[in-house]
């Protein structure tokens, strides 16, 4: 492994993670490459013809951290807790992970500069939130918790698979997010790893996916804006469907980064479905979907009149979210009021309106 940055202490810190590592059975990639710069760390490695792993991390040395409350103290990230319970490893990797992070002044960049924080000054733009998104809040923001909340991830560890933890990850969480990219692998012995991208022996940054997110969501929870994305999460929307009742659709949750698998909630009006997901390759499930769900409130239609009906409404729900994006490209067009969080939902909206587009084109007509 070889560190690029001038911060000697960063580099100690660094050297000293990837001992616990390898202490612990692990392995590092030795043509990686972790880059510091200011607040920005990221990976690179060879791109071989076949993927290779970049780290591969024990899962005794991620560290669950659900249990402590994260706090700002002058200016740098800090907690509060008992750390007892944790081995010596885990707080010693603890600890070297809190250096990088005050030494980088990670947090700093999310006061000054993450969406969440930054809406609560736009009233203009937090009202279409409220709007369009009405589950996402803003108040009293907790900078240290909303910077931990970016570096977190979910699941469990061995020494408590029944338990839903949230914990930090060494080095994995210096890859930064491409929504295409590989996603985390786990091993039987528990342990994690991340490989490399194929490629033809050039050096190149290497990427994890994070979750399923749509450029709305990364914009809104990692604060920059993905070109990359091909698929949108619904907004909320409610929607008459007629025979079969009230259709509502319920957006990404906000305590979640990632969208997770339809679902389906029967309501004594109607239908409520959560995670919506539109996608070209998935409209044809997508309208299967819905098919099903829609007969199960008039069963006396068939499968194929049932999609015929689906059809209509997931062309409502595209139109809905059409509509919304554009009410929110028209707020993020006033130059008067330009910042850098319209001009970064400027180009969130037109992204979605230009996927949502080509969507309608794809959804068959329903006579």
């Amino acid at each position: 492994m070889h560190i690029d940055s001038t911060d000697s202490i960063v580099v100690q810190s660094l050297r000293k993670i990837a001992d616990l590592v390898i202490r612990h059975g692990g392995y590092i990639n030795p043509d990686c490459t972790i880059h510091q710069r200011d607040e920005h760390i990221w990976v690179t490695c060879i791109a071989n013809a076949e993927p290779a792993p970049v780290f591969i991390v024990p899962d005794a040395l991620f560290v669950p951290v659900s249990h402590l409350e994260w706090i700002e103290v002058d200016g740098k990230l800090d907690y509060q807790g008992d750390i007892n319970g944790l081995s010596h490893d885990r707080q010693a990797m603890l600890a070297e992970m809190l250096i990088i992070y005050n030494r980088v002044d990670k947090l700093a960049k999310v006061a000054k500069a993450h969406p969440v924080v930054k809406l609560s000054n736009d009233l203009e733009l937090s009202a279409w939130f409220k709007k369009h998104a009405p589950a996402i809040e803003f108040p009293n923001v907790n900078n240290a918790r909303l910077f931990i909340n970016t570096r977190l991830f979910g699941g469990s560890v061995s020494d408590a698979p029944d338990s839903d933890l949230s914990y930090l990850m060494p080095f994995l969480d210096y890859l930064n997010h491409h929504p295409y990219g590989p996603k985390y692998e786990r091993y039987e012995d528990t342990a994690w790893q991340v490989s490399t991208p194929a490629g033809n022996g050039d050096r190149m940054q290497c990427h994890v996916r994070y979750g399923k997110a749509d450029a709305f969501s990364i914009a809104l929870w990692h604060g920059y804006f993905d070109p990359n994305t091909k698929h949108i999460a619904s907004l909320d929307c409610n929607i008459d469907a007629g025979e079969s009742g009230n259709l509502c659709i319920v957006g990404t949750h906000p305590d979640r980064k990632k969208i997770n698998a339809p679902r389906v909630i029967p309501a004594s009006d109607g239908l409520k479905m959560v995670d919506i997901i539109l996608e070209q390759p998935q409209l044809q499930s997508f309208r299967t979907f819905l098919g099903l769900a829609l007969r199960s409130r008039c069963r006396d239609w068939s499968q194929p009149y049932s999609e015929q009906q689906a059809s209509a409404l997931i062309s409502k729900i595209i139109a809905i979210n059409i509509a919304a994006y554009t009410e929110l490209s028209i707020i993020c067009a006033v130059e008067s009021q330009s910042t850098a969080l319209r001009q970064l939902f400027a180009q969130v909206a037109v992204k979605q309106i230009a996927l949502l587009r080509t969507l309608l084109i794809d959804q068959p007509q329903v006579d």
